[in-house]
Formats: C-alpha cells, sequence, structure tokens
C-alpha cells in the first residue's frame, strides 16, 4: 500500500515527551485559567484575582482586553537559520543499500520550514570506466566456502574454483576444436586486474592480458626429473616466451626472457648454490611455482590448512629449493597441485594471440586474432631445429650443407627433366610413339614399344640428331641451365643417365631426412600439445603455419571457470552449428550428476553425494559440486539485482552482449561491436519534495514524433568528470538551488539516486553488481530554515502577555496589537 512521505518524528511524539518530563511550572498546560483570556475576552476582570496567584509572569492591568474588537493577531519576526550537514556515502546501512549510488540517510534532527537547499561540496570518484570486480567476488566465495568447508575427496578438483572470475572483469571464449576433458568445448578467458580503465587503456590491458605467457611449459614431474637431476637445466620447466608475461603474484614484463619469467619464482644463483640437484629440490623446483601462483590468486584458504604461515612463507622471502617446509607442504598438496598446474599453461589458456584496438570516433571495439600464441610459435619452431640439426648430424650434414644439397636438387632434376623431355620430343616424331619416360638402365620404355641404347645408336639418321650444344636445364625458369655439348645418341644417353642418378640419391637423401624430421616432429607436437591444439590442426599438421582458430565469445554466464564448459556450449564436432535452438532445452539431463543441484551446501547432504560418488567417478562429481557451489552463491548475488545489472559486465562494454555463444564464424577473426561509455554523473534527491531542478534534453527521432522528449525536473545537479584522470576525485558540479517562497515543512532523510550522464540515463546503481570503497563519495549539504525572532524593537515586550505553553505547538505565539486609527 502506498504510504505519503513523512517524517520520522510527529506532533504526538513532542506531546509525549513534554507529558513525561519530570518539571513542571504549575500550570496544567489548556486548563491553565489565563488561557481563557484567549477563548473569552469578556471574562478577563473576573479572572484577575484568579490570575494573580498564578506562578510565572505578572499579570499586567494596562494589557486586560475584554473584547477582541479593535485588535489583530500579529505574526512574529522571522529570520533565516543556516545549517549544514555533512555525509558520507558509506554511512549508509549497506546491508539495505549496498550501492553508493542509490541509498537513504536519515538527517540528525527534522529540519522545518526549509527555504533554501543546495549542495556545496562534493568529492566523487572517476569510476565511471572502472572495472573492479574481483575482491569482492573472492572474498565472498573464500569466506562461504570457509564457512561450509570443501569435502576432502572434492579439494583436488575443485581447487580450479580459484580461478573463478565474475563477468565484471572477464571475457569467456571458445576456440573452435579445443575440448575438455569429458567432449565439451573448453571454455577460455581472459581477465582484466581490477582497477580503472578508460577505453583505450581497457583495449590495451586485455591485448597485454590475452597475449600473455603461461609460464609453466607442459612436462610431467617425471620428465622434469629427469631432465634437471641429470643436467641442472631449469629451462624445460618454463614457456618459451611471447609477447608479454603477467603473474597474479603481481609481475608485468614487456617482452619477456625466459630467464625472468623463471626469476618470478626462483633465480639461476639459487640453482647454482645446489651442491647437487636431489630429489627433494627437484620437487620443490618443480610444484613451488605452482604453489606461489595458486596462494597469489587469494582463493586458496579454504583448501590448505595453516593457510597464514603457508602464505607468509611462499610469497615471502624464498627459502631455496632445499627448503624441508616447501617440500612438506608441496608434497601435502601434490594433487592439487597438479590439477591447478594446467591453469598455467595453454591447456587452459587461450592459444591464438589477440590483439585488441579501440575506436574513439566510432566508440568501437576491434580485436584481431590471425595467428597463434607467439610462444607457441617459438616452441613449435624451436623443437624443429633442435629436431632437424639432430636429423642432419645422422645423416652427416649440417644445415649449411643440407641447404646446399637442396639448392642442388633444384638445378640437377631440372637438367634431368630437360634431357628426358627432349629425348621424349625426338622419339614421338622419329619412332611414332608416346609417354615416354626414362626409368634407369639402357632400355627406353615407351607407352607403344621399348628401345635399347645400342640399338638407337646404331641408327645414324637417329644418333646425328643428338650432335649438337645446347643450354639444358632452364625449361622451368628456376635455374639459368648449363652449357652441354653432344656428339651422338651415346653421349646423350649417359648424360641423361648420370643426372638420374644423381637426382634419385640427392632426393632419396632430402625425402629421407626431411621425413625423419617431420615424423618425429610431429611426434613431439601430437603428443606434448594433444591436450592444447585441435586434433584437426595437429592430424593435418596445420601448426606449421600458425594460423589462428576462430572464435565464439561466451556472454550468457555470470562467472568463468577456465576448463569448465557454459551454459549452451556449442557442440565441438559442430563447427557449422548456427542454430542456438537446434537442441531441446526441455530435454532431460541424464547425468545423475544433476542431482546435485539441489545441494544447500557442500556438507549438508553426505549420504547423497556419497551415492552419487558411488555411481560416478569422484572426479566428475566435484567438478559438478564446484560448479553448483559457484552457481549457488551468484545465484544468491544476483537474485535481488535487476535484469540490466549486465550493463555492468566486461562482455557488455565491449559489445558481446548479442552475441550467440553456440556460432562459430571465421569472419570473428576480425570483431567490432559497439561498445557503451559515460562520463559525467547526474544526481537526484528527493524527488518528491522539489529538490530537482534541472531539465534534461534527451535523444529526439522525428521519424517517430515531434514531441519534446526531454525530462523536466530531473535531476538537481550534473558532476563533471572531464580532466579528472582515470582514478581521480571530482570536485565540480552545476545545480540550480532549491528556494522555496512557501517554506517546505519537514525534512527528516535524503533519498539519493546517480545516474550516468549517457543518453540512456542509466542508472549507476546497476553498472557494477560489486561494489567497493573505492566508489565511495562524500558532500555537504546547506539547509536554511525560516525561525522565529523575538526582538523588542519590534514591539515584542520582554513580559509575555500569557505564559508559554510547556508543548509550543499547542498553541502559537501570539501578540495582541491595536489596530491603529485611520
Amino acid at each position: 500500500m502506498y504510504e505519503p512521505y513523512a517524517s520520522y518524528t510527529s506532533e504526538s511524539e513532542y506531546s509525549s515527551g513534554s507529558e513525561s518530563g519530570s518539571e513542571s511550572d504549575g500550570f496544567e498546560d489548556v486548563k491553565d485559567p489565563r488561557y481563557e483570556i484567549l477563548r473569552m475576552p469578556s471574562n478577563a476582570l473576573k479572572l484577575k484575582n484568579d490570575l494573580s496567584k498564578a506562578p510565572g509572569a505578572p499579570w499586567d492591568d494596562s494589557k486586560n482586553v475584554s473584547s477582541l474588537e479593535n485588535y489583530d493577531y500579529i505574526a512574529p519576526p522571522r529570520t533565516t537559520k543556516t545549517s549544514l550537514f555533512s555525509m558520507k556515502s558509506i554511512n549508509r546501512d549497506k546491508n539495505v543499500y549496498p550501492t553508493p549510488y542509490n541509498f537513504q540517510l536519515k538527517l540528525p534532527r527534522v529540519y522545518k520550514n526549509i527555504t533554501k537547499f543546495q549542495l556545496v561540496q562534493l568529492s566523487f570518484p572517476n569510476n565511471s570506466n572502472g572495472v573492479t570486480a574481483s575482491n569482492l567476488f573472492i572474498s565472498s566465495l573464500v569466506q562461504d566456502m570457509l564457512n561450509n568447508g570443501i569435502p576432502v575427496d572434492c579439494i583436488d578438483t575443485c581447487i580450479s574454483i580459484t580461478t573463478c572470475t565474475p563477468a565484471a572483469n572477464t571475457v569467456g571464449m571458445y576456440e573452435f576444436g579445443r575440448i575438455n576433458g569429458v567432449g565439451q568445448s573448453l571454455l577460455t578467458t581472459v581477465s582484466v586486474p581490477d582497477g580503472f580503465y578508460t577505453n583505450s587503456q581497457l583495449a590495451d590491458e586485455l591485448t597485454f592480458q590475452s597475449s600473455s605467457t603461461p609460464p609453466l611449459n607442459i612436462i610431467s614431474y617425471p620428465q622434469f626429473r629427469d631432465a634437471f637431476i641429470n643436467t641442472r637445466d631449469i629451462s624445460v620447466l618454463f614457456n618459451e616466451p611471447g609477447d608479454n608475461f603477467y603473474s597474479k603474484t603481481g609481475r608485468r614484463i614487456n617482452k619477456p626472457t625466459k630467464d625472468a619469467i623463471m626469476n618470478t619464482y626462483y633465480t639461476q644463483q639459487h640453482i647454482n648454490g645446489l651442491n647437487e640437484i636431489t630429489d627433494r629440490s627437484a620437487f620443490v623446483a618443480y610444484y613451488y611455482p605452482i604453489l606461489k601462483e595458486l596462494l597469489a590468486t587469494g582463493m586458496a584458504e579454504p583448501f590448505l590448512q595453516n593457510y597464514t604461515e603457508i602464505h607468509e612463507r611462499v610469497l615471502g622471502i624464498f627459502e631455496g629449493l632445499d627448503s624441508q617446509f616447501y617440500y612438506t607442504v608441496c608434497q601435502e598438496y601434490q594433487g592439487a597441485l597438479d590439477t591447478f598446474r594446467k591453469h598455467l599453461t595453454f591447456e587452459l589458456r587461450p592459444i591464438n594471440s589477440y590483439s585488441w584496438k579501440y575506436n574513439d570516433n566510432e566508440k568501437r571495439f576491434t580485436t584481431i586474432h590471425n595467428q597463434i600464441h607467439l610462444s607457441i610459435q617459438r616452441d613449435i619452431s624451436k623443437q624443429y631445429q633442435t629436431v632437424t640439426n639432430r636429423e642432419l648430424a645422422l645423416a652427416s650434414l649440417n644445415p649449411v650443407l643440407f641447404t646446399t644439397l637442396k639448392n642442388n636438387s633444384i638445378a640437377y632434376s631440372a637438367i634431368y627433366k630437360h634431357l628426358e623431355t627432349n629425348l621424349s620430343t625426338v622419339l614421338g616424331r622419329y619412332a611414332l610413339v608416346s609417354d615416354y619416360k626414362y626409368g634407369g638402365g639402357e632400355q627406353h620404355i615407351t607407352q607403344e614399344s621399348t628401345f635399347n641404347m645400342t640399338d638407337l645408336h646404331a641408327d645414324s639418321d637417329f644418333t646425328n640428331m643428338f650432335e649438337y650444344r645446347s643450354s639444358i636445364g632452364g625449361i622451368y625458369g628456376n635455374y639459368e641451365g648449363t652449357i652441354m655439348n653432344f656428339r651422338n645418341f651415346l653421349d646423350y644417353h649417359s648424360t641423361l643417365s648420370t643426372y638420374y642418378t644423381i637426382v634419385q640419391n640427392t632426393n632419396n637423401t632430402i625425402n629421407c631426412v626431411n621425413k625423419s624430421i617431420a615424423m618425429n616432429h610431429h611426434m613431439y607436437v601430437s603428443t606434448k600439445y594433444t591436450n592444447v591444439l585441435p586434433q584437426r590442426i595437429i592430424d593435418t599438421r596445420a601448426y606449421t603455419s600458425n594460423q589462428s582458430l576462430p572464435v565464439s565469445f561466451v556472454t550468457s554466464a555470470q562467472a568463468y571457470v577456465p576448463g569448465m564448459a557454459a551454459i549452451g556450449a556449442p557442440n565441438p564436432s559442430d563447427p557449422n552449428a548456427s542454430d542456438p535452438n537446434a537442441s531441446d532445452p526441455n530435454a532431460s539431463d541424464p547425468n545423475p550428476l544433476t542431482d546435485l543441484s539441489g545441494l544447500i551446501d557442500l556438507t549438508s547432504a553426505t549420504d547423497r553425494l556419497t551415492n552419487i560418488m558411488a555411481a560416478s567417478t569422484p572426479s566428475s562429481v566435484c567438478s559438478t559440486l564446484c560448479c553448483t557451489y559457484i552457481n549457488k552463491m551468484l545465484t544468491k548475488w544476483y537474485s535481488t539485482l535487476p535484469v540490466n545489472s549486465v550493463i555492468g559486465t566486461l562482455t557488455y562494454r565491449l559489445g558481446l552482449v548479442n552475441i550467440a555463444p553456440n556460432q562459430y564464424n571465421i569472419v570473428s577473426t576480425i570483431l567490432s561491436y559497439n561498445t557503451s561509455g559515460a562520463l559525467n554523473f547526474l544526481m537526484q534527491i528527493n524527488d518528491e519534495q522539489g529538490f530537482n531542478n534541472m531539465d534534461i534534453a534527451m535523444n529526439e527521432n522525428y521519424s517517430v514524433g515531434n514531441d519534446t522528449t526531454g525530462q523536466i525536473k530531473l535531476v538537481a545537479a550534473k558532476i563533471l568528470m572531464g580532466n579528472v584522470g582515470d582514478s581521480g576525485v571530482s570536485q565540480t558540479l552545476i545545480q540550480n538551488p532549491s528556494i522555496f517562497e512557501n517554506t517546505l515543512g519537514k525534512l527528516d532523510r535524503l533519498n539519493i539516486k546517480i545516474y550516468y550522464d549517457d543518453p540512456s540515463l542509466t542508472p549507476a546503481w546497476l553498472y557494477l553488481p560489486f561494489q567497493y570503497d573505492v566508489n565511495e563519495w562524500n558532500a555537504t549539504f546547506q539547509i536554511d530554515e525560516e525561525v522565529g525572532f523575538i526582538n523588542q524593537a519590534d514591539n515584542w515586550p520582554l513580559v509575555p502577555s500569557i505564559p508559554i505553553p510547556k508543548n509550543p505547538n499547542e498553541l502559537s505565539y501570539i501578540y495582541l496589537s491595536k489596530k491603529e486609527k485611520k
């Protein structure tokens, strides 16, 4: 039911307060006989004796009034009392008003008879382009996990939750053909750190993050242990450097080297200081970088016992590869670290190289992904060179000799083919035969017959045709040719046979080397990148061209965990699927794991969890349980938010909200989408009390109508954010102070709403569903009140004509003054 605006005090409160007072002046409010002077002036003389006995001010005989005729009531003089009210948005009750852009504050007292209201000071942060979402998400998720607990059997699997990021600062994507362990499209993400970004800065940061090289190479611990103990070479543990490197530990490097990546965790000096590489030091060298990155996410506390000590000693001063503490911790959580390691390799990272640009004139983001990640390119190229050198050495060659051999093979083949072609032409015309091709030896075979070299030489007419001098080998244009002299067919046959043998031997050597190189290199790529590259890319060896994969952006999720499938995931086996409604959304899910969706928390349904685990693999149960857990918490967060709260997400800012997540398109190599942005803010205050005096122009469309689209008296002030900086604070505003000719009766609270000054006047409280202290602001308001002013110069005596009531609201202050005669 609608309730009219009312202050939190009322006249009854004043009455109750006065009646409960302990002090008394001897009067009984309006029952005092002196009040009869106002009710029945004719009884004034009769009451004189009674009034003289009453306590309080003495009776003034000159003021006796027997009739109100010829008297007027004169209102007391009025003046203005100015008050300043200072407030901070953080003063609100955050449980009721979580956002600093839409809240209510009660004033310290009831302000009455207000004549003027204005904003005199403001400090407002510039966060219209801020991407600050993960801190609150991480802290809430960690706290919830701590409260409910993680099943021990699920720790190794659920550790992937630590890589979960919300949609507010994350872009999810499917790279065509990549699948996870259960055959679903592999979800990868690009997430930007918390901060404030203009659109251009956001494009640069997206480029940096998407091109960042995962630190760790795809290598198992036994493989690394064997190589490290025997060669002391730590480099096999880390990826080849790409364009950039970023670590959750806070390290950012442009154009990194492999040593720079390794130095994020330990240095070569730490390795050189070891007299011997033992199993323990190898174990720590392998698992310590994983543990450090896991702790740097800020979400590992629910999974680790003695978290505080581990956090301090791992992220603090490095204790060495021979540290017993590091070895014990890594050994205790080896399973969880093995699971989390995939997030530090290309197994769960994007493999395309992405470049993001922002066009300020078009207000448009563009992303280009036309090649595979530079780190993968360098690794594949480096391994190819290693295999090549090994195979050349086995063939008693080196790269220079092999290159020379291939160049000579071109000349040999051109000469041989030229000789064969000439002989084919002569035989065809002389003996009327066709399809000649020399196969070595003394026989010259055609489709119709076979000729012997001796017989052809014995034919004087035939052999004389081969007495000439010519340039041989230039028929293809890739070799200039060689001058040759022939005396007869015997010379010609001998030359043809010699070059045939040379070409066969040279090509056989080259083909053997190339075949061995290709086989061993392909074995390396197919073994190492089997969980990284799509199988079709590996089978066709398309990785040699460094071609990128088509990309489908994911826009329907509220949070992303790399490696886990999202709702509406495209079918990786059907790249041409374009109908988002192709599958039946009402079809039942035969997977028994969906029974986990009803779990309220992680520990309350032990029997159900045990039964489900008995019917399925524990890892799949835990994965489903972890996803259900995240969805439960997100549902709790988003259940009270408006639908259009999505406008705060990174996908919205990039213009990706309308892209169907199950459509792959090679055209997506170059993507262009509109973006949204706002700079200034608009403040609305108590829209029911007339504080909003600013009119706003809105977009017009004459094809729809010629009427005005503007808004009248919509906001109270406009907050200017120009030239403030990415994280500065604005103290500049435009307003029209509210002046009330007929005073505003009461003011006891402020309802404040902040909007973006964009074409849609987007509510700022819907922009980001997560709020931080950096968004908080403060202001000072001036409130002018009209109050009574008693002054003797205005003919108001010091002695009142009647006593002042206990409750001033019972009777207005009245002074009786005689009319002037005209």
